[in-house]
């Protein structure tokens, strides 16, 4: 049998505190002190068994609350519900009392009524914030999904539309059979970003879900969706070179939503160059981290373009607007350095991967890649000679 895990804070425990103090109180008045005063034991012990009885419910609800995974918030909601409507029934019942004490009417056994007002008002507001804290949640999961419904549209409008103007472009030249400006026939190009067209619509759905936070990927090494990015970017820029160079154990939480964080960054960098790109994706573990690098070799990005470039609209996925919102719903983050003397490196952290015994060969694709322990050190330079500045993404 699996065993639980608790997670305490200062909400469930407070919950647990109260609910243990009210039962030693509870039993104390009626099981130590009563029993003398009125001369028999089976009142107090029913007495007992309603507001002590409360009180350990208190207690458990304390515990249940540091055994789920609804986190603080929802704790905290509860547990001030719970407080509120304790204290609100504890005031009316005292109120009630004073005002009959003041009149000279006896309120018999007035601290029985105050333990069983305090028990029941605390498990009454409790179960309100448990209502309120579920229906919170439920409002902001449907919030999410609704907006990564429209993130999924924008992104597929957005991507699908581009391959689409191109292929409708190179159409255009198959009745002649005239060749593509960069030295392949009309149809090979037709052909590729048909099938690239394919490819991001069957992501999609995983796409969807993962900004939404409804699937919890497992790790998996990040090299073959590495290897299949920049085989796809070679296949869509034959005139750009790209690379790879990623230890084979490198792994993340990730899923094949990833693979569009990768051929966004690629495809940014190919295609906002000012001559013949040259493209590097590297990856290596950092601690708990695992930090992705798309290094280029272009005239790189000016600060006003940088303020607000991964920021993220509802319903608009372009480019880098993509690869933040993807990242974010994996647990990782993203930034921009540059490079010496010229050149942009958008490096992607992400939760690292338990790290196998023994694997830690690297796993390269294309120009540029090297074995590790090769003694060779692939510094910035081996990414391509200056070119010209540019302004923008």
């Amino acid at each position: 049998m699996a065993e639980h895990q608790y997670r305490w804070d200062a909400f469930s425990a407070g919950v647990v505190l109260l609910g243990s103090v009210l039962t030693a109180a509870t039993a104390y008045h009626h099981v130590v002190r009563e029993p003398a005063a009125v001369g028999q034991v089976i009142a107090p012990t029913a007495a007992f068994l309603l507001d002590g009885g409360l009180a350990v419910v208190v207690a458990a609800a304390g515990i249940g609350m540091a055994r789920s995974d609804r986190g603080r918030e929802h704790n905290r909601t509860v547990a001030a519900f719970g407080a509120g409507t304790a204290v609100a029934f504890l005031a009316a019942v005292a109120l009630t009392i004073g005002i009959r004490t003041v009149e000279g009417r006896a309120v018999p056994e007035p601290v029985f009524v105050l333990f069983t007002s305090l028990g029941a008002g605390f498990l009454t507001g409790a179960l309100a914030g448990e209502y309120r804290a579920r229906s919170r949640s439920y409002a902001r999961s449907a919030a999410r999904k609704r907006d990564s419904l429209a993130f999924v549209n924008g992104m597929l409008r957005h991507d699908v539309r581009n391959d689409a103007a191109i292929i409708a472009g190179y159409a255009e030249d198959l009745d002649g059979g005239e060749a593509a400006t960069d030295g392949r026939d009309a149809a090979s190009v037709v052909r590729d970003r048909a099938q690239r067209v394919v490819e991001r619509t069957e992501l999609a759905r995983t796409v969807g879900e993962t900004v939404s936070g409804e699937i919890d990927p497992d790790p998996i090494p990040l090299a073959p969706l590495v290897d299949e990015a920049v085989a796809s970017a070679r296949a869509a820029y034959p005139s750009a070179t790209v690379s790879s160079e990623l230890p084979s154990d490198l792994a993340a939480p990730v899923n094949e939503s990833f693979r569009l964080v990768l051929d966004n960054l690629i495809e940014n960098a190919i295609e906002h160059h000012d001559g013949e790109a040259t493209v590097r994706v590297e990856g290596e573990r950092d601690g708990d981290r695992v930090r992705v690098r798309v290094l280029d070799d272009g005239p790189g990005i000016d600060p006003e373009t940088r303020t607000g470039l991964f920021d993220h609209a509802v319903g608009t996925a372009k480019g880098l607007h993509v690869v933040n919102t993807v990242v974010d719903g994996l647990g990782g983050d993203v930034r921009v350095e540059d490079r010496d003397p010229r050149g942009t490196a958008v490096v992607v952290s992400l939760p690292a991967a338990e790290t196998e015994p023994g694997a830690d060969a690297t796993t390269g694709s294309g120009p540029g890649s090297t074995a590790a322990g090769d003694g060779r050190d692939r510094g910035d330079d081996a990414i391509g000679p200056p070119v010209d500045d540019r302004d923008g993404v």
